[in-house]
């Protein structure tokens, strides 16, 4: 048993399975397995130390057994990851409706430490014997499944399904490609100017990061970036992209540009680091930078998992001078009740708002409301995606400060930006 919640551990989950899949063999018995994944438990551990991460962890194990039920064989096989047996259950319906309870149960505030702490869950399913006869495949499977749900965007739940099998592959062959990677430069920036909406004049870029791989070709960021997080790599290589997006911002200072600025997107893992605001002012000196020519753009997912630590680390960085920008705005659930307490200087709306301001009056409107909001706390305001001339337009009208786009430009290496600036 576990020391930590009481509940079977990996040795007794396998003791427990070995009967079950017996008994499958011998058509006595089927069923699900159910592998339960926290979302972001590393970074209340990072954070607010381990107890408070224990905390969780116990308070987790009691929704999971309370949610599953008495004939549930429910363990804790190490860490923030759960696995549930439900015996003689495998109706794909009633397992989805336990799994939306599940998921639903545990997406909640934690009150840890005097602290209200959001936390979430990702659930990946496997039937048996349909999907493993072995314990081996059981395991892994509803492994695989797991991460699915954590590419879909986490806190839910997926079934496995066979081509899970090769995105697990690809997994490890990416992620040991992406330790190779920057150590043999294959990495490279690019950047795509952002300019006012009266005027069309650049003020300022985001920096974009490519990989060129001699084995995989050019990866899209939306295919690594996930397996650079989950391995850690994100760390490395967001620091790279921090000194040499600083680097750069000396470059067009030298050319008489050091009032424009550079946008870098920061990783939850990087802003949940101990050292971030040091590896933050480090950059910045060692390019010889001005800190308000740097902006740092963050999700409110990534702000969420540890709203004060997060808060504390950018207020400390704003005081230096640099600039917080608030990157995707309007996919949150939450955004409008955070929004206040965030030490951001710049909103950036999601292209998914700015799709459809030509067809929808509606959605005009209600980018229209978010500037307004925005002015009255005194926001730049971003508008992503923008493709047309005609949103342009429309943006205008409703008083944005700036766009950007493939109307203006895509993103483009370091020496084509430049020439852009001339």
């Amino acid at each position: 048993h576990d020391t930590l919640t009481g509940l079977p551990n990996r040795a007794g989950l396998q003791k427990q399975l070995v009967a079950e899949l017996q008994l499958a063999r011998d058509n006595k018995s089927k069923g699900a397995i159910l592998f339960i994944d926290l979302d972001d438990l590393k970074t209340i551990n990072d954070t607010m130390g381990h107890s408070a991460g224990d905390e969780v962890i116990i308070t987790t194990s009691r929704h999971i057994v309370a949610i599953m039920g008495k004939k549930a064989f429910v363990a804790r096989i190490g860490g923030d990851e759960f696995v549930v047996i439900l015996p003689g259950c495998d109706d794909k319906a009633m397992i989805s409706d336990l799994a939306d309870i599940a998921i639903q149960a545990l997406s909640q505030e934690y009150l840890i430490a005097g602290k209200h702490l959001h936390m979430s869950a990702s659930i990946g399913i496997a039937l048996y014997p349909k999907d493993s006869s072995t314990i081996e495949d059981a395991l892994k499977n509803a492994d695989n499944a797991m991460y699915a749900a954590k590419r879909a965007g986490r806190n839910c739940w997926r079934f496995y399904e066979p081509s899970l099998q090769e995105e697990a592959f690809e997994k490890i062959v990416l992620t040991n490609s992406l330790r190779r990677a920057l150590v043999q430069n294959e990495f490279s920036l690019y950047f795509q100017p952002v300019a006012s909406t009266h005027g069309s004049r650049i003020v300022g870029f985001e920096a974009l990061l490519r990989w060129k791989s001699p084995e995989h070709g050019n990866v899209p960021p939306d295919r690594f970036i996930p397996f650079a997080e989950q391995s850690g790599l994100i760390l490395p290589i967001g620091n790279w992209v921090l000194q040499e997006s600083c680097r750069f911002a000396r470059q067009i200072a030298d050319l008489g540009f050091s009032h424009l600025h550079i946008s870098v997107n920061i990783s939850p893992r990087q802003l949940a680091a101990d050292d971030f605001v040091a590896t933050v002012r480090a950059s910045i000196a060692r390019a010889g930078i001005d800190a308000r020519q740097l902006d740092l753009e963050v999700t409110e997912s990534t702000l969420i998992s540890s709203m004060e630590e997060s808060v504390d680390k950018l207020i400390k960085l704003r005081n230096l001078g640099v600039n917080v920008a608030l990157d995707d705005f309007g996919t949150g659930y939450s955004s409008l009740t955070y929004l206040r307490r965030l030490p951001v200087n710049t909103l950036k709306i999601d292209k998914s708002f700015i799709d459809t301001i030509l067809d929808d009056a509606t959605q005009l409107r209600f980018v229209g409301f978010i500037i307004a909001m925005a002015h009255s706390l005194d926001l730049t305001v971003v508008a992503e995606g923008v493709e047309n001339k005609e949103q342009l337009t429309c943006l205008a009208q409703v008083g944005c400060d700036c766009i950007q786009g493939y109307l203006f430009s895509p993103p483009v290496p370091e020496s084509e930006a430049i020439l852009k600036l001339r």
